[in-house]
Order: structure tokens, then C-alpha cells, then sequence
């Protein structure tokens, strides 16, 4: 007659196992939600357990090989590279996979697929961006504001960064670029899609990418101007590098002189002050231009996503002689981006790609 114990042993021992959740030793069977998938780590998700679920198509993506699939109790990303698969949004789907190590959580391999019939997407989760870029919310439908950005990434594909303040998420549509598309630049807006991680060559996390199906997604709540040109400039020392961090910050217009530029980067003057300007292609100083841009700078301000144009009241002020300062003199100077020149001994100069720094002395005084 066994023990009390004993009995005791053998009630915690069932109780035990089953807290473990199926990677420990109950993946003998096959797993039929995401809630169980989610208990396991990529260590685990190697031994290639049986998966057979039934969900709805949330992002389908052929040509990157993405399907995610979202159930009543979570949501997962199945590799499909290769299988030139595309599945409507909304379909229901019956997926029979096992499971494999991901870049970041597991995931699920070597699919076989069968359309179950249309379903319908479901709620998405409201989401800041702040969320989505702590991974919050991966590969669940979600839906976030912000104010969108040029994409910068040289893809046949629509794509924006959409901001929050600093905080910004990537913005992913599998369709052809359009003046549609570039005209949401610079509007407050309402993305629908599904929430995945940005990562660098060496897999590790830098934020969140959103797939959205179809610009559809994108909900305008306040559109960007038809010209922000056509918009009064504003003076530059009213511009402030600390707005970036206020929310859903939106473009601004000035005007002024190009007083130096190299390669994707000027600084702009006007008479109250100076900005560099982060630019595709930098004016000739002595131009004056209209700038319109979002404000940014941690080390002082500076205009970024830049759209830059030739004032129509430009004038050449390259052939105007800047005034002769002593070296010393650069070190109390204003910032304010004017041009001078100086008279001084060259000590050392120290190339880089873009630009030269040269240290100058000026009798006692170096600069």
C-alpha cells in the first residue's frame, strides 16, 4: 500500500508536466493553437513538432515569402519563400507545418495549405508605435497612428516610416509605387497591418516594420498639403530640435541662403538663424531656396526627409566677400551659419570621405 508520500508524488508529478506546456514532452501529439506554439522558445521549436492549425490570412506577401495567420489565441508567421503562395487577406486557412527556429521567436516550416473559404480579418489591436517598437505586438493585426515619411528603401514597393515623436516604425505595401502613395507624405493617418520586427544584417532588433495588404489600410485623418510650398516660410529661429520628440510632429517651411553643403547634407540661413538640412541632393551655396521638412536634431536642429526648391526670388550671393575674422574668433561666433574667412596656419588636416577638418592656429589661439 503506497505511502502517503508517495501519493502525494504521484499528484505532482502530472501536475507538474502539464504546467511545462508542450515543449516538454507533450509535443508527442500535434498542436492545434498558437497559445501552445507560444510556449516554446526557438531551442525547442528545432525538434520540428507537428502544428495543425486553423486561422485567418491577416498578410500574405509571394514574392518576400510571408504568410502570417492569426487564431483566437495569437498569431504566427509561416515561411512560404519559394512556394509563390498568395492568399487574400480574410481567408480562412487550415495549416498543417512543424515548427522551426525564427529570428526572433519560433515559427513554422514546411507547410502544406488549404483554403478553407473567406473569413473575416479580425479586431485589430490598438497599438502606439512606442509598443510595436518594443515587439509588443509581432505578427499581430494591429492597427497604429502617426505621421508618414518617405521610406527611403529602394524597393518596387510602396514603403514609409511612419513617426511617433522619435519613435518609428517601417511601413511595408507589396504594390507598385504611385502618386497616390506620395501624396500621403507629411498626413496624419490610421494604419491597419500586421506588426513584425526591423532587423539589422546581423538579425538583431532595431524596431518594428508594419505590412499593410493594400494602401486602403492607410485611414487619412489629416491630409498633408496639396503644396507645402504654397504655405507662408516660417523664420528658422522659431524652429525647435526638441519638437521631434512632441507627438505626431508635422512638416515645416523655410526659407534662406545655402551658406555650405557636401553630399546629402547643407546648412540653410536666414536672417534669425541657422539649420542644417538633410537632403537626396544639397543646393550650390549662394542659393537661395524653400526647404520643406520635419524637425529633428539630438545635437542641435536639423530639417530631415527634406523637399527642396529654388526660391522664386533666388539670387547668387557666391560672389558676395565675406568678412575676414581671426581664428579665435570661430570659437565665440553665434551659430548662425554666415559665411567668413580666415587667416591662419595650418597645422593638420584629417580626410574622410565626405569632408576635410583642418586645426588652425592663429598665434596662441588653435581652431
Amino acid at each position: 500500500m503506497p505511502t502517503r508520500q508517495q501519493l502525494l508524488v504521484a499528484l505532482i508529478v502530472p501536475i507538474w508536466a502539464m504546467a511545462q506546456g508542450p515543449n516538454r514532452g507533450q509535443l508527442h501529439r500535434t498542436v492545434r493553437s498558437v497559445r501552445d506554439i507560444g510556449q516554446l522558445d526557438n531551442n525547442d521549436a528545432k525538434h520540428a513538432y507537428p502544428i495543425q492549425l486553423e486561422g485567418v490570412v491577416t498578410y500574405s506577401d509571394p514574392e518576400w515569402g510571408l504568410l502570417f495567420v492569426e487564431d483566437a489565441t495569437g498569431a504566427i508567421y509561416i515561411d512560404v519563400h519559394g512556394m509563390g503562395l498568395s492568399i487574400p487577406a480574410g481567408t480562412r486557412l487550415r495549416v498543417d507545418a512543424v515548427t522551426g527556429p525564427g529570428d526572433i521567436a519560433p515559427v513554422l516550416v514546411r507547410p502544406r495549405v488549404r483554403a478553407l473559404g473567406q473569413g473575416s480579418l479580425p479586431s485589430p489591436q490598438l497599438r502606439s508605435l512606442a509598443e510595436l517598437d518594443a515587439g509588443a505586438a509581432d505578427s499581430r493585426w494591429v492597427l497604429t497612428r502617426g505621421v508618414l515619411r518617405p521610406g527611403g528603401q529602394d524597393w518596387k514597393r510602396i514603403n514609409f516610416r511612419i513617426f511617433d515623436g522619435r519613435v518609428w516604425a517601417l511601413v511595408v505595401i507589396p504594390k507598385a509605387d504611385s502618386a497616390a502613395a506620395r501624396r500621403l507624405v507629411g498626413a496624419m493617418v490610421r494604419v491597419r497591418g500586421v506588426s513584425g520586427a526591423r532587423l539589422d544584417p546581423t538579425r538583431k532588433r532595431l524596431g518594428a516594420q508594419i505590412f499593410v495588404n493594400d494602401l486602403q489600410d492607410i485611414e487619412v485623418e489629416e491630409a498633408a498639403l496639396e503644396d507645402p510650398f504654397a504655405s507662408a516660410p516660417q523664420p528658422i529661429a522659431g524652429l525647435r530640435s526638441d519638437a521631434a520628440s512632441e507627438h505626431f510632429v508635422r512638416q515645416s517651411h523655410v526659407r534662406g541662403t545655402v551658406t555650405w553643403q557636401m553630399p546629402g547634407r547643407f546648412l540653410l540661413a536666414d536672417r534669425t538663424g541657422a539649420t542644417f538640412v538633410s537632403a537626396v541632393a544639397a543646393p550650390d551655396v549662394g542659393d537661395t531656396v524653400d526647404v520643406v521638412a520635419f524637425p529633428d536634431g539630438d545635437y542641435g536642429l536639423t530639417l530631415t526627409d527634406a523637399q527642396v526648391r529654388k526660391a522664386a526670388t533666388a539670387r547668387n550671393l557666391g560672389k558676395t566677400e565675406p568678412p575676414l575674422v581671426p581664428a579665435i574668433d570661430l570659437v565665440n561666433l553665434p551659430s548662425d551659419g554666415k559665411v567668413v574667412r580666415v587667416r591662419a596656419r595650418l597645422l593638420e588636416q584629417t580626410p574622410n570621405a565626405n569632408e576635410c577638418t583642418f586645426l588652425l592656429s592663429d598665434g596662441n589661439h588653435t581652431s
